[in-house]
């Protein structure tokens, strides 16, 4: 019978802090690229809020592959037209915590707003966009 292979002292934690630092830079690049593209579009929250989401998951999938230990997100986010009939719905100061700038600027005052949020407001904002699973490459089949 042959000896377990032990993993070498620290490698759980230093895979850890490598998955730390890459969230966290992902989350730099997403707020970067996004508070950009919202000081940047004319229009009302909700058109700041469309294009901003849309240009911080791009930038974060741009970028993820030169970040080691990161993951791209993946986010299902509803058609242009959609999703700003929803995020007009909305009472303004979710429009405004729709934001990636205002809700990177505000997190407290926008966690609350998201939680006090009406059961139908809620449904709303779910269905304007929403992350899905982290995928990890290496388990990932090909189809034949």
């Amino acid at each position: 019978m042959a000896p377990e292979e032990a993993a070498l002292p620290g490698t759980e934690q230093n895979d850890l802090a490598t998955k730390l630092r890459a969230a966290v830079e992902i989350m730099n690049v997403m707020r970067e690229a996004g508070s950009a593209v919202a000081e940047a579009t004319e229009g009302d929250d909700c058109a700041k809020s469309n294009a901003s989401l849309r240009a911080a998951i791009r930038a974060a999938q741009e970028a993820a592959p030169t970040i080691p230990g990161a993951r791209a997100p993946r986010w299902l986010i509803a058609p242009e037209a959609r999703y700003l009939e929803l995020c007009r719905q909305l009472p303004p100061d979710a429009q405004r915590c729709t934001r990636h700038d205002h809700r990177a600027q505000y997190p407290h005052e926008c966690r609350a707003t998201f939680a006090a949020l009406t059961p139908e407001h809620a449904q709303m904002h779910r269905e304007m966009s929403q992350p899905l699973p982290a995928v990890n490459p290496s388990a990932m089949v090909s189809a034949p």
